[in-house]
């Protein structure tokens, strides 16, 4: 969900996007990332949407994954806080107003990595918490606050391979009481 509606980007070149407002029966175009992203993490973030990594196809089962990021606001995309390293193909959740889950995904070296980062908005800021195993991309995860007021982050499916075969047929739980999801 962003603006009230929905988000698409991608196609060919991978860069463009287009909104559905609810209630609308026609996709209205908009400005596109400055830069291809092809399994790039998406997320709305404060009045705007913010997109981390992705990777540009260069041929011959090759690739550049990226470590920029680009954040859309008032009908134009602007350059972003970079990731620490570069990653595609990995999920993003909100734990709170100010802090982004960002989990797995694919390195520059084409490997798959369980590492999990926040970024926090208010520092700009990202620091390495737990690893969801095994390392994979593909993911899905959601964030949810428990009874007691946990923030809970569930992290599900992927792959372990390129092959299609290695699929995770599991969900994994991280609870973390020092967050509480706002």
């Amino acid at each position: 969900m962003y603006n009230e509606g929905f988000l698409a980007c991608g196609g060919t070149p991978y860069r463009e996007c287009s909104h559905l407002k609810l209630g609308s029966d026609a996709w209205s175009p908009m400005p596109s990332p400055q830069t291809e992203r092809r399994v790039a993490g998406f997320i709305p973030m404060g009045n705007g949407l913010w997109v981390t990594g992705g990777s540009i196809n260069l041929g011959a089962a090759t690739s550049l994954v990226h470590k920029t990021t680009e954040f859309f606001s008032k009908d134009k995309w602007i350059w972003s806080v970079d990731l620490p390293a570069p990653r595609a193909n990995h999920c993003m959740t909100k734990l709170n107003k100010n802090e982004i889950m960002i989990v797995g995904g694919l390195t520059s070296d084409l490997s798959f990595v369980a590492t999990t980062l926040i970024y926090d908005r208010r520092s700009r800021e990202f620091t390495t918490t737990h690893n969801f195993a095994p390392p994979r991309i593909g993911i899905g995860c959601a964030s949810y606050t428990s009874t007691s007021g946990d923030a809970i982050v569930l992290v599900t499916g992927g792959q372990t391979a390129f092959d299609g075969v290695n699929l995770v047929p599991t969900t994994s739980m991280y609870v973390d009481q020092s967050r509480r999801l706002e």
